[in-house]
């Protein structure tokens, strides 16, 4: 049971970022593209993945195993104890986190690395993650296909 939840509230935060494609594409065209990327968290890798993105995933918490292509990515880490030694020394553009991960974001913004936090408790909080949208990395054009 816990698995399928899980699992639909991957499959719906996926769909909330390839619905809001525009407004992530006009990253794109202000600067806002990052090239380098850390998730700090197995489903954001996960959906990064999908959505195409995976090349630009430079790290990964040491729980990201999925896709396969994740397990040669350097690790930073753990949700509760992230290597910040690891993470500058990657030179990330952006590291994309969980709104639970505050601690976290407040050390990485000491450091000067952007970062941006998802919520992901429940289906409400993946909606209101859409407006903050155009931080994140451009993702495919319309007409292109994630998976």
């Amino acid at each position: 049971m816990i698995r399928t939840n899980r699992t639909i509230l991957t499959l719906l935060l996926a769909l909330a970022l390839i619905f809001t494609a525009n407004g992530l594409m006009a990253s794109e065209k202000s600067g806002l593209n990052p090239q380098r990327i850390i998730s700090m968290s197995p489903a954001t890798t996960e959906i990064l993945f999908a959505l195409g993105q995976g090349s630009k995933v430079v790290g990964v918490t040491r729980y990201g195993d999925y896709p396969e292509a994740a397990t040669t990515i350097a690790r930073v880490g753990g949700f509760m104890d992230p290597n910040y030694e690891e993470i500058v020394a990657l030179k990330p553009d952006l590291v994309i986190l969980l709104t639970s991960h505050r601690d976290v974001k407040d050390e990485l913004e000491k450091m000067h690395i952007r970062t941006l936090a998802t919520p992901h408790e429940t289906i409400a909080d993946i909606h209101q993650a859409i407006p903050g949208s155009s931080e994140m990395p451009a993702w495919p054009t319309k007409g292109q296909r994630p998976c």
